[in-house]
Order: C-alpha cells, then structure tokens, then sequence
C-alpha cells in the first residue's frame, strides 16, 4: 500500500479504534510542538511547518498538509511558516496500532522527510541566499498555497543558516 497522506491515513485508523485527537492552531514563527506532557505526534492538516531538530533553528524541509511530525520521538521538531491546523496525539496511541500500518506510515514519513532534506541540501549547495529564499517562498506556496510567510527576518535567516548583515 502506498501512502501518501500519513495525517489522514493515522487520523482515519485512530478514529476507528476509538481514539480522539487535540485540535491544534499554528502561528506563523511559533513552534509546533509547544504543548507539554507526554511526547506527540503532530499530524498536518493545513498550512506549512519547516522541519528542524530539537535546539536547531536551521531548516531541514518543509511539511504541508498530510504529513507527520514527530514519529520519530522528541527529537523532530518544526515552526510554523504559515497559518495552519494540526491534530495532536499521543506518541502511545500511535504505537498502539497495528505494527504493519506502523511500519508503512513511519517509511512514508520517512520517505516525506528524506526528500525535503535532499531539497533543503541542494539549494544550500546549488543556490545563492535570494534564490534560496525565493525556492523557500516558492515552496510554502505549492505545499499551502499561501503566498505570505509572516516571519521575521531572523526567523528567516535562521532558517536558511546565514548572519544577517548588521
């Protein structure tokens, strides 16, 4: 099975089981996994989120709408890059479900964030720092469809790992 949509796939196979999730709104430059207690999953619903690792602000990728944060525990994190919803559960509901659908959801997300990283790499190996931005803008439109990203501009050069001049 090929899954393409590990937000709505998860959402759909916890629904059935009984399992209810957290609404959650983001704010563009707010981090993701704010909440406290025990560790989450975060799952995408609307908006766009640049991927990092926990004590990092360097971006590692963007993830829109169906995709996942945090399957691989505490140590993946992301800051909102646009207006957004997402549904938060609980790290033991999702380990709680079938180890088949497990394994298929954690390698599509995994598949999902390999990807975003190798994009990420080849615009800091190919790119000056405008086109980086630009590729960066360009992105958040596809994956959300919105055309502002409401940062500042130290969010943003943490994000694309340069010094702001000054």
């Amino acid at each position: 099975m090929n899954i393409s949509d590990v937000a709505s796939t998860l959402l759909s196979h916890l629904a059935v089981c009984g399992v209810s999730a957290q609404d959650l709104t983001g704010s563009p430059g707010r981090p993701a996994g704010a909440a406290e207690g025990p560790p989450a999953v975060l799952l995408v619903l609307e908006g766009v989120l640049a991927r990092r690792r926990a004590g990092s602000a360097v971006s590692m990728g963007l993830a829109g709408a169906g995709q996942a944060i945090g399957m691989e525990g505490p140590e993946d994190d992301a800051v909102w890059l646009t207006s957004g919803r997402a549904a938060r559960v609980s790290m033991h509901d999702v380990l709680a479900i079938e180890p088949g659908l497990l394994a298929q959801l954690r390698m599509a997300d995994l598949a999902a964030k390999t990807d975003a990283l190798r994009q990420e790499v080849l615009r800091h190996a190919r790119l000056t720092l405008v086109q980086r931005l630009a590729a960066l803008l360009h992105d958040v439109h596809q994956s959300g469809g919105q055309k502002r990203v409401a940062l500042r501009q130290s969010d943003l050069a943490d994000l694309l790992h340069v010094r702001r001049a000054g």
